[in-house]
């Protein structure tokens, strides 16, 4: 019975050991990584957060990096499928819709990318910068009903109302009440030279 019980407790520790040792090896590669992002090359800095993944595939961190790494090396294919398969482990973290809908928007699939900030805005609905810029964007793209929906949604909640209102105000035009909200809140003043 001894011997089993320190057979027991040789084996945790070594497993002990070498779990540590891979988390070890994997924050290396992770630090060595993020270096050679800040440095701009994200070609190396795959690889490395690659390697960290293969070490710790649970590691959400590592994950969202190798996927930003990806984005920033303009590997926006293999960058949605991290982002999609992180998104089955993970559904609720709102960095991987955001960074899967800035590579949506860079591939230019603009409809989708929507989408995937509509489901960011469900999970993370105090993100009231970020859905003015993304009213702003769907605006510019031509997606009025959507620019409309965001628009009416912050002025619903108070936040970013005059962001919303210019959007609004260039949907429906100067003469609409958006418009004229706006002049109110924001009067043009006309400066004149002595």
């Amino acid at each position: 019975m001894r011997r089993l019980l320190l057979l027991s407790l040789f084996t945790l520790v070594c497993i002990s050991c070498q779990t540590g040792t891979m988390h070890d090896l994997s924050s290396t590669y992770a630090t060595q990584a993020v270096d050679e992002l800040q440095k701009g090359n994200s070609g190396l800095a795959v690889e490395l957060f690659a390697k960290a993944l293969e070490l710790e595939p649970q590691s959400i961190a590592h994950r969202y990096n190798l996927g930003l790494a990806l984005y920033t090396n303009e590997q926006y294919g293999q960058a949605l499928t991290v982002l999609n398969e992180s998104l089955a482990l993970y559904p609720h973290q709102s960095r991987f819709f955001l960074l899967k809908a800035k590579v949506l928007s860079e591939v230019g699939e603009q409809v989708e990318a929507l989408q995937v900030y509509r489901k960011l805005f469900d999970i993370d609905p105090g993100s009231y910068e970020l859905q003015a810029l993304v009213m702003q964007q769907a605006l510019k793209w031509g997606y009025t009903e959507e620019a409309q929906a965001l628009a009416l949604r912050l002025l619903d909640i108070h936040q970013q109302e005059e962001k919303a209102l210019e959007v609004l105000a260039q949907i429906h035009g100067p003469e609409s009440w958006y418009a004229k909200i706006l002049l109110f809140l924001k009067p043009e003043t006309s400066a004149t030279s002595p």
